[in-house]
């Protein structure tokens, strides 16, 4: 026996959808982790092949819907055999009460876009002085 964790394969989930897409090609969901911070919390989520001019964030209702467009393969490339199926990706969050909707923001850098989603003020932990009476 190692000790030696083996990396294990994830395959893209193609997201099912109700009704038509407005973009040809078929639709992913994009993998995700979310970090909770004591300020923030903080979404990671994997947008492979799409600039930050291809990524839409939209708040609306308390929901964060995340749509990522993947411009194809140079058109030179002619694909002989693939495992890395193309496509846009699309996600959907429902935000609490936490989070100041006002100051989200959002990063993507080398096809990894990270989401902080700060907390409101009375949200944070804070620490209270516990005082003696003399």
């Amino acid at each position: 026996m190692t000790d030696k964790q083996e990396l294990q394969l994830r395959e893209k989930k193609e997201l099912k959808q109700e009704g038509e897409a407005t973009r040809e090609g078929p639709h992913f969901r994009p993998e995700v982790d979310i970090f909770e911070r004591e300020d923030a919390l903080v979404m990671v989520a994997d947008v492979p092949g799409s600039s930050n001019e291809q990524i839409e964030l939209d708040l609306q209702d308390n929901s964060l819907n995340l749509t990522a467009t993947v411009s194809g393969v140079d058109a030179k490339w002619k694909p002989v055999y693939l495992e890395y199926e193309i496509g846009h990706y699309i996600r959907q969050f429902r935000i609490g009460q936490i989070v100041d909707m006002a100051k989200i923001s959002a990063q993507v850098k080398d096809g990894v876009l990270v989401v902080t989603l700060p907390k409101i003020e009375k949200a944070m932990p804070r620490k209270i002085e516990v005082k003696s009476e003399q």
